[in-house]
């Protein structure tokens, strides 16, 4: 099901004001997507319902992804989890500004930004910028194998102990 702009939607923000705790909502919120049996880590959409646009844009992914499983993103992550988005939906970003408006896209965007380890970028987004912070993050691709996944946290939360130190 796509998102429905007939639908009004009502969310309370759930989203933390620093970027610190928003990366560790997002990890949180990541561990929760490895564990559901309705949804997938897929770093290349950000709630994909069913996995059917990632399938139907490649279909040589049809096999590891057109499984019925949601598909999620690092911030696809919050969006299922911590605001609770039906796992039959599609949001892309212009349908997640306009079901929940700017702040949560952007906090969307930012978190995009983070996980590719663009810190400024992700701090303009949430209006947080500080040029004492890393312009960028060494963070590894996330990969259900050879431990990637294991070690985009590890890069993520490295990050996050960063970012608090600066009091981000």
């Amino acid at each position: 099901m796509l998102y429905d702009p007939s639908k009004e939607y009502k969310v309370e923000s759930v989203l933390p004001d620093t970027p610190s705790a928003l990366i560790r909502l997002a990890l949180a919120d990541l561990e929760k997507i490895e564990q559901s049996p309705h949804h997938k880590v897929n770093m290349k959409v950000w709630h994909d319902a069913a996995g059917r646009v990632s399938s139907s844009l490649d279909p040589t992914l049809s096999a590891a992804y057109g499984d019925g499983r949601c598909q999620t993103c690092f911030a696809g992550a919050v969006l299922a989890m911590s605001l609770n988005t039906d796992p039959g939906e599609f949001l892309n970003v212009c349908a997640v500004r306009k079901r929940y408006g700017g702040k949560v896209a952007d906090s969307m965007l930012a978190l995009d930004a983070f996980r590719m380890g663009d810190v400024w970028s992700g701090l303009h987004y949430l209006d947080k910028y500080d040029p004492r912070a890393p312009r960028y993050w060494s963070v590894s691709t996330y990969e259900t194998v050879y431990g990637g996944a294991v070690l985009f946290k590890a890069d993520m939360t490295l990050l996050v102990d960063k970012l608090e130190s600066l009091g981000l």
